[in-house]
C-alpha cells in the first residue's frame, strides 16, 4: 500500500542535499537495481513507487522486504 507521507517525504529529499538520506538511498537502490519488480522507468513494479523517491524516505520499506524502515537520526 502506498503511504502519501513517506512518498511526500522521499520527494523532499530528493530534492534536498541531505546526506544522510543519500547515502540510505544510494544502499537501497543497489539492492532495488538487482531486483526483478524494477521496471526501466525506475519504478517498483510491486507498489508502483518512484525508486529514487522511496529509497529516501526513512520510514519506507521494501514491499519484497529487501529493505526497511530505519531512523536516519541513528545511521
Amino acid at each position: 500500500m502506498i503511504d502519501i507521507k513517506q512518498i511526500l517525504q522521499g520527494y523532499g529529499r530528493l530534492l534536498s542535499s541531505d546526506m544522510k538520506s543519500a547515502i540510505l538511498a544510494e544502499e537501497r537502490q543497489k539492492l532495488c537495481a538487482e531486483c526483478p519488480f524494477k521496471t526501466l522507468a525506475n519504478t517498483c513494479s510491486k507498489c508502483g513507487c518512484y525508486i529514487p523517491a522511496k529509497t529516501r524516505s526513512d520510514a519506507a520499506e521494501c514491499p519484497d522486504g529487501k529493505w526497511g524502515a530505519v531512523k536516519l537520526n541513528e545511521l
